[in-house]
């Protein structure tokens, strides 16, 4: 019996290394290494825009959707539901037209409820 609870105790921290080890290295997710998000407020939002100009990969994440910074705590009280796809969509274009690019994102993927990755072409204006 003792044995047999040693040996799951190994297996157990076998796993755990194992997870702690992929959560470090990203085994699991899908989307490509992007550099680490900046802040971007749009449309009264505020987001966080990780944009990897070289690979034409995009990722907005919605930080305070609609209520926040009202100087009140409406956000608290109120929750708004999942942001649409067509709210991320705008944000992106805004991202592009504030950084002076001229670009059109694909139709998106959502990572998770707050967030969406776009793959997106530029192209000089001329």
């Amino acid at each position: 019996m003792a044995g047999m609870t040693r040996t799951m105790r190994g297996a157990a921290l076998a796993a755990l290394t194992l997870l702690s080890g992929c959560g470090v290295c990203n085994c699991f997710g899908t989307t490509p290494d992007l550099p680490p998000g900046q802040p971007f407020t749009y449309n009264g939002n505020s987001w966080r825009v990780a944009d990897d100009r070289g690979a034409g990969h995009l990722e907005i994440t919605a930080i305070d959707p609609r209520l926040t910074g009202m100087g009140t705590i409406a956000d608290k009280r109120h929750p708004v539901g999942v942001m649409p796809q067509s709210e991320f969509r705008a944000a992106a274009m805004g991202w592009f037209a504030t950084t002076g690019r001229f670009c059109t994102p694909d139709a998106g993927t959502p990572v998770d409820p707050g967030s969406y990755q776009y793959g997106y072409s530029c192209w000089v204006p001329g």
